[in-house]
């Protein structure tokens, strides 16, 4: 039987864009925007988010520029714009606010509910 007096920890659920770089850069019209084209984010010669195909032809988070062209000849390589993604998730903020309160933002890309 539970104890009345223990309080529960809340509950919390995470929505989270794991491509979220490379899906705000596409929404920006800032390159290989057909889904199809695999396309890699970089921030300091390093890949920080990559597509799906992409991730298909091998290329990884953490892999140096060169080592994910290599995997991937046709790479579309794209660099990190923090702005462009804050700016990206704001309509996403907006609609998770909608249906739950205290939006929880970690980074762009990553949202918290209780």
């Amino acid at each position: 039987m539970p104890d009345p007096d223990r309080a529960t920890p809340p509950r919390m659920v995470a929505a989270w864009c794991p491509d979220w770089p490379v899906t705000a850069i596409r929404l920006a019209g800032g390159g290989a925007d057909d889904g199809e084209t695999p396309a890699a984010v970089l921030s300091a010669n390093r890949v920080v988010a990559c597509s799906h195909a992409a991730r298909e032809a091998g290329v990884r988070r953490g892999l140096r520029r060169r080592e994910a062209q290599a995997r991937c000849p046709d790479l579309v390589v794209l660099q990190r714009d923090e702005a462009i993604e804050a700016r990206a998730f704001e309509p996403v903020l907006l609609a998770l606010e909608s249906i739950a309160l205290g939006v929880e933002v970690t980074r762009p890309g990553l949202a918290a509910l209780g």
